[in-house]
């Protein structure tokens, strides 16, 4: 008389086929997921940036032209990490290169360019920020991707 006792191989191949296709179908959703959070990092990072730039100019009637009268750093570009810090140097793991942008001196925005892990992300690869408040967003081949990335 045979045995009942443990699985066939059949039955141990098909449950390893739907486990695959199970994975196949979650990974990118929630890759999607971890970068639509990262880019949340971004965002708000750029709008705090250009509300102390909106402040510092209302109480010196100047723009700053670095990040150190904003977030206590000199420099006109630091990194951004998950963790919302922004450093100088790329040895934190940013996801982001946030720049001050002046045009012939004058602040004009901040922008935050993908890097690290984040460069991954296709999408959403460059977000901007102007003076004027105005908000953009490109892809990794330069396509307007504003509505998908700012919201």
């Amino acid at each position: 008389m045979r045995s009942t006792q443990g699985f066939t191989l059949i039955e141990l191949l098909i449950t390893l086929v739907v486990a695959a296709i199970l994975a196949a179908l979650a990974i990118p959703a929630y890759q999607n997921n971890v970068d639509r959070g990262r880019r949340a990092v971004a965002v708000n990072a750029l709008t705090e940036l250009h509300t102390a730039q909106q402040g510092f100019q209302l109480k010196r009637r100047r723009f700053a032209a670095d990040f150190e009268p904003l977030v206590g750093i000199k420099g006109d570009t630091l990194y951004l990490d998950a963790g919302k810090r922004m450093t100088l140097d790329k040895g934190s793991e940013p996801l982001y290169e946030v720049k001050l942008e002046l045009d012939s001196g004058v602040w004009s925005g901040f922008s935050a360019t993908a890097v690290g892990i984040q460069a991954r992300d296709e999408d959403c690869t460059r977000f901007r920020l102007g003076a004027d408040g105005l908000q953009s967003a490109v892809d990794g081949g330069g396509a307007d991707t504003t509505a998908q990335c700012w919201r």
